[in-house]
């Protein structure tokens, strides 16, 4: 009996853990928002380092000015998370974005860096 229930137990949380990934899926291509970035990377994973210094990645104002609406590749903030040539990919002394994070990133940027 108490293998059963540790089995069934055990089956549970696989199903509820592989339903939440399913369910949290990330927004792709267009329907990346601003609202989206902050709240699942930049609050997270950027705003320990960047909350109100020389760069505060909650101000629209202060994102955009290192942002190429419509090009992610010129775009500052992309080049800081991607290209190591560019300087410390950042988050510095924290593991890189995922590439579906950085897609996410350059999705928004590309499709003209809306303040949603």
């Amino acid at each position: 009996m108490r293998f059963f229930l540790t089995a069934f137990t055990l089956a549970s949380c696989a199903y509820s853990e592989e339903k939440s990934q399913v369910t949290g899926s990330a927004p792709t291509g267009s329907s990346v928002t601003l609202t989206y970035l902050k709240s699942a990377i930049f609050t997270p994973k950027c705003a320990s380092c960047h909350p109100g210094s020389s760069f505060d990645i909650s101000d629209y104002a202060q994102l955009s000015a290192r942002v190429v609406a419509g090009s992610a590749s010129a775009s500052t903030l992309y080049r800081r998370v991607t290209d190591a040539a560019y300087g410390t990919v950042m988050p510095q002394g924290s593991p890189q974005l995922s590439s579906g994070e950085k897609q996410a990133i350059a999705d928004w940027i590309n499709n003209g860096a809306q303040n949603n």
